[in-house]
């Protein structure tokens, strides 16, 4: 509950605890920086470490409150987390507001998969599976799973990011809210959410888990190439 209530109260005043702040020298790299909805991710340096760097993308336009509320409220969950199949937080800067995590250069899970046709599927999968089950395990709610989520390490471990649609929920199935305006990808995402009838749950992000096993390998035969069985 803790945790709830200091997301909800970091994401209203957007502020984060003075000790979310990284310690070393941050610098972006002149790479091209990855493009999502409302923030650009970069890559750049902290101290010799490679790093991603998740900040918004302002335009004279843009009202920056929304986006700066959202990336408080992520900040707040992926500080929390740590496990194998999460991609490890490293902190924020202040000024400008940007979220740091550890780069993983093999990039997002598809494209590692075309591009290492050898790579165990299933053990991408149970990796994936795992990471979701640690998530719930602390009653988070993903909200967005899906490829462009998962990324692969160096060692061929998948790992989960992307935290901005996570949620709390203070008990085991879900969300307290009522169903809200997310910009999850419709096709990870329950018909009974599409249609207003239910909440973000831990169900939802099994069914987004159910989607991408789906796409990555249901039209290969790939899973049964790997025995995977269910019971």
């Amino acid at each position: 509950k803790c945790l709830q209530v200091l997301q909800k109260i970091c994401g209203a005043k957007r502020v984060l605890p003075s000790t979310y702040e990284i310690s070393g020298r941050l610098s972006l790299s002149s790479s091209t920086p990855i493009f999502g909805a409302f923030c650009n991710v970069h890559t750049g340096f902290l101290g010799p470490q490679e790093v991603g760097i998740k900040r918004s993308r302002i335009t004279p336009t843009t009202d920056h409150r929304p986006v700066e509320q959202a990336l408080c409220e992520e900040a707040v969950v992926w500080k929390h987390l740590s496990h194998p199949n999460i991609v490890p937080f490293k902190g924020v800067t202040f000024r400008p507001l940007q979220l740091v995590s550890e780069w993983i250069p093999c990039g997002e899970i598809k494209e590692y998969i075309k591009e290492n046709p050898q790579a165990n599927l299933l053990d991408l999968l149970l990796g994936i599976a795992k990471g979701l089950n640690y998530l719930h395990s602390r009653n988070i709610i993903h909200g967005d799973l899906k490829g462009a989520n998962i990324v692969v390490d160096t060692t061929g471990n998948a790992q989960i990011l992307d935290f901005s649609l996570a949620s709390i929920t203070l008990d085991s199935q879900s969300l307290a809210s009522t169903t809200d305006q997310r910009n999850a990808t419709v096709r990870f995402t329950p018909p009974e959410i599409l249609k207003g009838l239910a909440n973000y749950s831990k169900a939802s992000d099994v069914f987004a888990f159910g989607m991408f096993v789906i796409e990555v390998g249901g039209n290969q035969n790939t899973l049964v190439q790997n025995k995977l069985t269910c019971s």
